[in-house]
């Protein structure tokens, strides 16, 4: 099951992939640790949850 990493900058959008849980909640904290916004999680099944909302989710801290 992997999970897409979406965020918006100045300059436009990127879009990352990340395999587990783990490496993706890590992913969208050094995005917003880089002034990237609108940081989304987006799981296999389509779900779009904001860093927060991940990590209790996947009871991750």
């Amino acid at each position: 099951m992997g999970y897409s990493i979406v965020a918006c900058n100045t300059i436009g959008a990127i879009a990352l992939k990340r395999e587990d849980a783990i490496a993706a909640l890590k992913k969208a904290r050094e995005l917003r640790d880089q002034n990237f916004w609108d940081i989304e999680i987006i799981d296999a099944r389509g779900s779009r949850l904001d860093e927060a909302t991940f990590a209790r989710q996947h009871d991750l801290k």
